[in-house]
């Protein structure tokens, strides 16, 4: 035996430390469920429902988009003629469809404006949560709480920042090198310039489409129904406006903290 009570040649099995054992995902008794706090699991649950409400609504707008886009009067000049819809649908009145195009546009366009605009407080909710918690020393066995929202969370239509992470490297709690920097900076530009145009501007497009489509067909229509209908318009076009504006706003903010 040696001074220690342990038989010659026998070693004390080293303890695993227990961040290391978080990092590993290899527990033996605690759960890796019980080591994130339930405050981070209801934001990312949170984060998420807005997430897929959020994509639901602009797949609906995408879909609408195309029967607004494809159909074809059979006479430009002439709107009060039957319209030939696309995937072998049949014909149906002119003016019923510009108007009825227009205004299941201008909804579906609102409603995705207003879950962006819920997704975009959602998140900037929880990551204030978390810059405070984090300057109190809230951190999981050394690791950035706001990487574990990002992990925990589901990704929206238009998150692209997950790429530029991936050239950032794993500089959670200090700031990467310069050159990473800059790389990472500009790749999350070029990401998200062209998927911010077609996120908004499938919309926008398909918007001015269809208002033009139906200002041909409206004198066909009683005055009530074009009041509804530029009604709609115009608050289905200021609600992209706003959502245009969040996301510039998301996008400098993010710009900065990567800085």
């Amino acid at each position: 035996m040696d001074a220690k009570g342990f038989p010659y040649g026998q070693k004390k099995k080293k303890e695993t430390p227990h961040f290391i054992r978080i990092s590993r995902i290899s527990i033996d008794k605690d759960s890796i469920e019980d080591e994130i706090p339930t405050l981070i699991k209801d934001l990312a649950e949170a984060i998420s429902t807005a997430v897929e409400v959020q994509n639901r609504y602009w797949l609906a707008v995408a879909v609408t988009s195309l029967f607004v886009i494809l159909p074809q009067f059979q006479s430009s000049s002439s709107p009060d003629k039957v319209v030939q819809l696309p995937f072998g649908l049949p014909h149906v009145d002119g003016a019923w469809y510009a108007l009825l195009s227009v205004l299941l546009l201008s909804a579906f366009i609102t409603a995705f404006s207003a879950a962006q605009a819920h997704l975009v407080r959602t998140q900037n909710l929880a990551y204030r949560i978390l810059e405070r918690r984090r300057a109190n020393g809230g951190l999981i066995a050394g690791e950035d709480e706001r990487y574990l929202l990002d992990a925990l969370r589901k990704p929206s239509l238009g998150r692209v920042a997950s790429l530029a992470q991936v050239v950032r490297g794993r500089q959670e709690l200090k700031r990467p090198p310069l050159l990473r920097q800059i790389i990472s900076t500009v790749l999350y530009v070029f990401f998200k310039i062209p998927i911010l145009i077609v996120w908004l501007g499938l919309p926008v497009c398909a918007l001015f489409y269809a208002g033009g489509r139906y200002y041909k067909a409206s004198p066909l229509l009683v005055p009530f129904w074009s009041w509804l209908a530029w009604t709609m318009v115009i608050t289905a076009a200021f609600a992209l406006f706003i959502a245009l504006c969040l996301e510039v706003q998301y996008i400098a903010r993010a710009l900065r903290q990567a800085w």
